[in-house]
């Protein structure tokens, strides 16, 4: 008994050792597989190519020339200290790896977010050291001085964009050698010169915004740009006229307004692609072309306060399959149109024909109660209620309601027949609401040769249109 119990003590003694020795591999083959993952991670961060010299120096150039707007802190990160990379700790900074070296591809100065201060300074030379740069956009600030002509190197470079800040002298010429520049946004500055003929050169642009600059003479031709979707030169002081081919068929945003462009506008009329169309402000003159009624994708037509004359089209293009236009909104008013209404701009949501000299009957509108309730409510929240007709002075108002001379504020009989006229109204919105045709037709007869005096009578069922008519005179014409 005592010799079993001896043999089974030393049994389980050897179990107990086997165990411990056991447990100690597996604690040295953990520690060995901790350390070779610590040096595989290693590897591979020192495996990260450093820094091109020449891209550093143009970073520490940026920082030396620009800074944050008080309460910015864009250049917090940026520390030039042995052990950091640029790459990976500089905010708005990226690169890529060619051959033993990173290169800088993406540059993005000042905040992303909105409303986050900007910076100032100049943009400098040293810019046209990034050989590899494909994006250079500079957040809204007050970056001021020039922009550096050697920008036209980067050959690589796919976006320049530097909006609301404040860039003076002229666009160089330069920037035409950009072949793979795709967007150049530079709005908002105060940008002046001609707009550079070399950009007809950019054969890779599709977006070119430079509205609200002080930008001056002709537009180049852009027929050469076939990708180019969206241009955007409002709110310069260009001149001269819109020729045949100076634009690209590729045009889906054209925006000219608020220049001093003059002559006709059939050169747009065989853009048939435009979705946004806006010549308004200008001193264009002559007929309004067909053809543009006729494109299936426009949503804004917008040739208000120019000098166009003649009668509108009263058919739609051949080669149109819709019997009515379906754009968004139309705005002719303040020209010097004249004739019939076609019946085609029935189909507009918003219609503005106001100003002009137009006669005999306004086309039916079987969508009218949807379109005008807002409006006609907005017009009975007017305090002055002779604001309510379409006229710019109140003895206007008083000559039409009663046909005399006069002049001065309405009378109190006439603001009786204002509130009768609006009372007529408001129960033919009832009525229209109650009813789905329209039994009458509506009919527009011009009182003089002036195209502010237009004859309603009170109640007459057009009275309802005019409200609209008289809300736009002070509606998207409002300055």
């Amino acid at each position: 008994m005592g010799l079993g119990s001896r043999s089974s003590g030393s049994w389980r003694l050897q179990i107990h050792g086997f165990l411990q020795q056991l447990m100690i591999m597996l604690l040295i083959l953990a520690e060995t597989r901790i350390d070779i993952g610590f040096l595989q991670a290693q590897e591979v961060v020192n495996l990260s190519p450093p820094l091109h010299p020449s891209d550093l120096a143009v970073l520490r150039a940026v920082k030396n020339a620009m800074a944050d707007l008080p309460g910015g802190s864009f250049f917090t990160s940026w520390e030039f200290a042995p052990g950091i990379d640029p790459c990976q700790i500089f905010t708005g900074v990226s690169c890529i790896s060619v051959q033993r070296y990173s290169r800088v591809n993406l540059l993005s100065l000042g905040p992303e977010e909105a409303g986050e201060p900007g910076l100032w300074g100049p943009l400098p030379p040293e810019l046209a050291d990034l050989p590899f740069l494909q994006q250079l956009s500079v957040s809204p600030g007050a970056v001021s001085g020039s922009i550096p002509p050697g920008l036209g190197s980067l050959t690589y470079l796919e976006e320049f964009s530097c909006a609301q800040n404040l860039l003076t002298g002229s666009i160089p010429p330069t920037i035409g050698a950009l072949s793979k520049l795709q967007v150049l946004q530079l709005s908002m500055n105060r940008l002046e010169g001609a707009i550079p003929a070399e950009i007809s050169s950019l054969q890779a642009l599709e977006f070119l915004v430079l509205s609200d600059n002080l930008l001056s003479g002709n537009i180049p031709m852009l027929s050469n740009n076939t990708h180019l979707v969206h241009l955007d030169l409002r709110h310069n002081e260009l001149v001269g006229e819109l020729v045949s081919f100076m634009l690209p068929d590729s045009l889906e945003f054209l925006s000219l307004s608020k220049n001093q462009l003059s002559g006709g506008i059939g050169a747009v009329g065989s853009l048939s692609k435009l979705n946004y169309l806006d010549l308004s402000f200008n001193q264009f003159s002559g007929a309004i072309p067909s053809s543009l009624f006729g494109i299936a994708g426009l949503s804004y037509l917008l040739l208000n306060r120019n000098q166009l004359s003649g009668p509108l089209p009263m058919t739609l293009p051949l080669n149109s399959d819709e019997q009515l236009v379906t754009i968004q909104e139309v705005d002719l008013s303040f020209n010097l149109l004249q004739g019939n209404i076609p019946a085609f701009l029935a189909g507009v949501q918003s219609l503005y024909l106001n100003n002009n000299l137009f006669i005999g009957t306004v086309p039916q509108v079987s969508l009218l109660p949807s379109l005008l309730v807002p409006q006609f409510f907005a017009c009975l929240l007017v305090p002055q209620l002779f604001a309510c007709l379409p006229f710019d002075s109140p003895d206007q108002i008083q000559s039409t309601l009663d046909g005399s001379d006069q002049t001065g504020l309405p009378s109190v009989p006439q603001l009786f027949a204002c509130l009768f006229a609006c009372s007529l109204a408001l129960c033919l919105l009832v009525c229209l609401f109650l009813s789905s045709l329209l039994a009458c037709p509506w009919t527009v007869q011009i009182k003089s040769s002036r195209p502010q005096m237009v004859h309603i009578k009170p109640g007459h069922p057009l009275f309802l249109s005019s409200l609209l008519a008289s809300l736009s005179m002070d509606g998207p014409d409002q300055i």
